[in-house]
């Protein structure tokens, strides 16, 4: 490899990291564009979604202290779940597919 190729490859080297940098950059961004989950919607009603833990209490699966905000599929940044990758869910919220961040 030659001075100047080497040279050229560098450059674009550090143009592509600075590119990749700024695009994690806007992922919080992008992220804060979602829509709210609605519970009427099919997957919300599926996991028996609730945007307030303490509605969920009369559930089986319920136990006191489970929020989104301490569940291992929620992003607090973002506050987008896992389960519900293009939507963003309620920190006070429940589903029955909680678990424990903890874990």
């Amino acid at each position: 490899m030659t001075d100047i190729k080497r040279r050229r490859f560098l450059q674009r080297g550090v143009c592509a990291s600075g590119l990749v940098l700024l695009g994690w950059q806007a992922v919080p961004a992008l992220a804060q564009q979602k829509p709210m989950l609605d519970p009427e919607s099919y997957p919300a009603r599926a996991l028996d979604y609730v945007q307030d833990a303490e509605e969920a209490s009369d559930r089986d699966a319920y136990r006191a202290g489970q929020r989104c905000d301490n569940c291992e599929f929620f992003t607090a940044g973002t506050q987008v779940c896992g389960l519900f990758p293009d939507h963003r869910v309620a920190s006070q919220g429940w589903c029955s597919s909680w678990t424990s961040s903890d874990s």
